[in-house]
């Protein structure tokens, strides 16, 4: 997968001949970590076309959706399976009902037809299927290398001669996870590659009769790796976007919606502020005034009592308060 002067539609696999490769996703929940593979999930479904299709671990639904919109778009014959508890385990942790419902409101009305979610375990599902079954299989449970070999183990034998098993978290290597050395165990063992972003994405054609453009888009995949690579990436990214302007887009309107009417509540709080104000000056003049006429009046009076007048005249007051205080 080459990108010569000319673009990429010179490359040895095209992958512009393949619009889906630009759908936007119906379903994006608020766990990112998958939406960077979600167009070459588009992308491996129009190429590979399975007849059965399983996921293990689908917890809020973002791949196996995509999965499944792909199928519903290209009108394939495929039947999809959601195998989860939906309960958690130690990399999801806990979580409750809300999530199984919410999922189902989103995948029932558009995907029933074809696609069954299945609330059980992953060894008691695989009893479900036939030996030779299932063409596309995509292992996200409990990530752990014990827990990733067993899953692998325990449905191989379901696998179909046109069988490819997707890996998810391949490059994760923090805590207890171990997908990434199970992937290097089993990558050798027939046609694979394995996506960088997004958490890694190993993709290994398992069965003998793998449908050819699958075949030559790994061959092509692995020629030109870091292109390949940087260009699914690319794509992710646009996906990544296109969740955050949805995710925002809420917050903007309400932003939109509120700050006119804040404005306006602030607007008339500054008037009311400005009324108050004005009628605390007033009254501070008022009461600065009523301060002046009495500091007049009391100069006056002592001006009164001070006087010479007042003075001559006070034996006179002193008797006509005596005579005023008998009967």
């Amino acid at each position: 997968m080459r990108l010569p002067t000319g673009g990429l539609t010179e490359m040895s696999f095209n992958p512009l001949a393949y619009p889906i490769l630009f759908t936007t996703p119906r379903r994006l929940s608020d766990i990112p970590s998958w939406h960077g593979h979600i167009p070459f999930a588009f992308l491996l479904m129009e190429i590979m076309r399975p007849d059965v299709f399983v996921e293990l671990g689908t917890f809020k639904g973002d791949s196996y959706c995509a999965f499944c919109q792909a199928v519903a778009d290209l009108k394939t014959a495929t039947r999809c399976h959601a195998v989860d508890l939906w309960e958690g385990d130690s990399h999801t942790g806990a979580y409750d009902s809300s999530v199984l419902s919410d999922l189902k409101a989103h995948h029932d009305p558009l995907y029933s037809p074809f696609s069954q979610l299945m609330r059980t375990t992953f060894d008691e599902a695989v009893e479900h299927f036939a030996d030779g079954s299932i063409d596309l299989l995509h292992i996200d449970g409990l990530h752990t290398y014990d827990a990733v070999r067993h899953d692998y183990e325990t449905w191989l034998p379901k696998l179909s001669d046109r069988a490819v098993v997707l890996f998810h978290d391949t490059e994760v290597r923090e805590r207890d996870f171990g997908v990434y050395a199970f992937w290097e165990e089993v990558a050798g063992k027939g046609p694979a590659f394995r996506f960088t972003h997004s958490n890694g994405l190993g993709v290994l054609a398992v069965g003998k009769a793998v449908p050819e453009p699958v075949l030559n888009f790994l061959a092509a995949a692995n020629a030109e790796t870091e292109v390949t690579r940087s260009f699914f990436q690319a794509l992710g990214e646009r996906v990544t976007l296109h969740e955050a302007v949805e995710r925002l887009t809420p917050e903007v309107m309400r932003y939109r919606h509120d700050v006119p009417i804040a404005r306006d509540r602030i607007a008339a709080q500054d008037a009311l502020i400005s009324e108050q104000n004005q009628s605390i000056a007033d009254l501070g003049a008022r009461a600065n005034h009523l301060q002046n006429e009495v500091t007049s009046l009391q100069n006056q009076l002592t001006s009164i009592v001070q006087s010479r007048s007042w003075r001559i005249t006070a034996p006179l007051r002193a008797i006509n308060g005596r005579f005023r205080q008998e009967p």
